[in-house]
């Protein structure tokens, strides 16, 4: 097999390529320390400037690795400009030059329209709308669904225009309303399409975000990516960051307020259980809707008194705790409900919205209580119309990632223009 140099040196493979290709010592150097990184199953952080072309420098080496050796690796970028980069030109050019490399961008799973939850939401019923409140949000659906007859992936980026937010919530795949083999759409399904391709590949690119999203997850069944050999992290200074806040907890106002309009709006008396027969659930969701102002209320005081918008919460500061309560009271009161759904896709609906509740009044509750050792709690009340929440994150996140990331993947590669490092005591 050829080496690294073989490819990346003078009179390589790469300069017979590309006419003018000039190359790099640095970028050589950088290919044959993750080459050696890999077959030791090691780690490694390399800090190399603008122009060195560390994306070349550590594509092939991996490249070469995942053909020979069978395995699968993954390339996580912070910016969709280096996403973009890699899979429109780079990863072209080293699939020439390393042959049998399979490489394909993942998304995340909400960015997949659903074929089964798109029936569901038709958006009339006996002439009224009753999941949308305008006909223009209604119209939309529409068009989505001429488009879901034609298209191949069903990525919400392919859509010819960006659908609204209370849209694409009420349409787009989720884990918790997935009904598996068991969904009549399972064989068209969009997002089992994608799982095939990556199961296909065996280089995936993502992005930080969804990959500490996909770290954090306590079920690994419900995980994006496959098991794999290799991670490398490019533009890794903005990893202890992303990792930070995808390793915490967060319950904000607005998502409380969504997911009981979702199902009932007191407003517009519409949502999931606005039929007759749902009566009963309207007290507990009207219930845990005062709770819920009542929190928020609190914090607001709280941040008021304090002239932040971002305050810290000892443990001294005391808190409403009725919401995770009511959120309870009304998870156990959903799951009941399944009872009276009269097909398989309303019963999954009232499941996931039982484990949503669920979720939320357990976050709410570690979030109100402040239980855990070393972690950070604060509110943050953004001035104006932004809508506040309740936070916690890891005061350090080294032996989070340790476990993690570092113990369970073989290799993972740290790199960057810039790495800072602590160098406190």
């Amino acid at each position: 097999m050829a080496t690294v140099t073989d490819i990346l040196g003078p009179g390589g493979a790469l300069a017979q390529q590309l006419p003018g290709y000039e190359a790099r010592a640095q970028q050589v150097t950088m290919a044959e320390l993750i080459a050696e990184a890999i077959a030791g199953r090691q780690h490694a952080i390399i800090e190399a400037p603008t122009g060195v072309g560390k994306s070349l420098g550590y594509l092939i080496p991996i490249a070469q690795h995942v053909v020979a050796a069978n395995e699968k690796a993954v390339v996580s970028t912070c910016t969709i400009a280096l996403q973009e980069q890699l899979i429109g030109k780079d990863l072209p050019l080293v699939g020439t030059l390393v042959p049998g490399l399979v490489p394909v961008l993942v998304k995340g799973r909400q960015n997949y329209l659903c074929l089964r939850r798109l029936a569901l939401a038709d958006p009339h019923h006996d002439g009224q709308l009753v999941l949308f409140e305008t006909r223009e949000e209604a119209r939309e659906l529409a068009e989505i669904a001429t488009w879901a007859r034609t298209t191949s992936t069903g990525d919400r980026q392919d859509l010819p225009f960006a659908p609204a937010p209370a849209v694409w919530r009420q349409i787009q795949s989720d884990r918790h309303l997935c009904l598996g083999r068991n969904c009549t759409q399972f064989a068209d399904c969009f997002f089992r399409r994608a799982r095939r391709r990556i199961e296909d590949a065996n280089l995936l690119v993502v992005n930080h975000h969804l990959y500490c999203a996909d770290m954090a997850l306590t079920d690994d069944s419900a995980a994006i990516l496959p098991g794999h050999a290799i991670a490398v992290f490019d533009e890794a200074h903005t990893l202890e960051d992303i990792a930070t806040e995808h390793l915490g907890t967060s319950v904000g106002d607005a998502q409380v307020r969504y997911f009981l309009d979702s199902l009932h709006n007191e407003r517009t008396g519409k949502g999931l259980l606005a039929e007759e027969r749902f009566a009963a659930a309207l007290p507990l969701i009207a219930a845990a809707r005062t709770a819920n102002q009542e929190l928020w209320r609190t914090v607001a005081t709280c941040a008021q008194l304090s002239g932040d918008t971002l305050l810290r919460l000892s443990r001294t500061v005391e808190l409403p705790d009725e919401l995770p309560g009511a959120l309870q009271v009304l998870m156990r009161h959903l799951a009941d409900l399944r009872g009276l759904a009269d097909d398989d896709s309303l019963a999954q609906e009232l499941r996931a919205q039982a484990e949503r509740a669920a979720e939320l009044a357990h976050d709410l509750r570690h979030l109100i209580d402040r239980d855990r050792e070393h972690y950070v709690y604060y509110a943050e009340v953004p001035a104006g119309r932004g809508s506040p929440s309740l936070r916690c994150n890891p005061l350090a996140v080294g032996d989070l990632l340790k476990e993690a990331l570092f113990e369970r993947i073989p290799t993972v590669i740290l790199t960057s223009a810039t790495m800072a490092a602590d160098d406190s005591d």
